[in-house]
């Protein structure tokens, strides 16, 4: 009777939590699709709200170091990295060669994809993506259902990045600075159960000349294509570990 019990508690638990386990890795679960990729699309600095900037950092840069500041910015966006995000994240997936990743063209296409209902919070919320993806909620189960019994797709990827600027060292932003990713993964198995749902952050290594919050633009962009190159490749390890 007791046993009994206990196994009517486990599968109640089951279906409450509605996870499941990636057992083996990602190889039990393949093909593969990204589904959705999203992230905030005005980059702050770690910790801080963005917004405009101090009369003191204007004086510095304008009437103390102009010639320094001079081609800097102080505010960037990710609408062109999410972009880049979206072909690192599938480039280096696919090429590890650990499970089938369908290419996004497959997937984006498909009759399943279009049906999709779509993630309002998201839309209405800032946030940005890659243009040919749409904004999804991986809450939703039905696209998983769908994509398994009209494309034999077995597993769904949601990938929701946080991009910041972090001071690394210096006065009052003179100084220097790395670029910060959060990567946030979603997988769910072909019922739209979890099969992984974990946040992992990443730092650039290189950095950068910061003055008065102003710093290079393309210098900024590469600190963020080596952190999200190094999310990739962490990526790869994590859906082989299946952990």
């Amino acid at each position: 009777m007791i046993m009994k019990r206990m196994g009517i508690i486990v599968i109640l638990m089951s279906m409450l939590t509605g996870c499941a386990t990636m057992r083996g890795g990602l190889s039990n679960y393949e093909p593969t699709a990204i589904v959705s990729i999203m992230s905030n699309r005005v980059i702050p600095w770690e910790g801080e709200e963005e917004s405009a900037d101090g009369l003191l950092d204007n004086f510095i840069r304008d009437k103390i170091l102009p010639n320094r500041t001079a081609g800097k910015v102080t505010q960037s966006t990710a609408d062109d990295l999410i972009e880049e995000a979206g072909h690192i994240v599938f480039d280096v997936l696919s090429q590890s060669g650990i499970a089938s990743i369908v290419p996004p063209a497959d997937v984006l296409e498909t009759p399943a994809y279009f049906r999709a209902k779509t993630n309002a919070r998201a839309e209405s919320s800032g946030l940005v993506k890659p243009a040919a993806y749409k904004f999804i909620n991986n809450a939703d189960k039905d696209l998983a259902v769908n994509l398994a019994l009209e494309e034999g797709i077995k597993s769904t990827l949601y990938l929701d990045f946080t991009f910041s600027k972090n001071f690394a060292s210096g006065f009052m932003k003179s100084g220097s600075m790395t670029a910060k990713v959060i990567m946030t993964i979603t997988l769910l198995d072909e019922t739209g159960n979890k099969l992984y749902f974990r946040s992992h952050e990443y730092l650039s290594t290189n950095r950068i000349e910061v003055v008065s919050a102003a710093y290079n633009e393309d210098e900024l962009m590469n600190l963020f294509r080596e952190a999200l190159y190094d999310a990739a490749s962490d990526l790869v390890n994590i859906m082989m570990k299946g952990k």
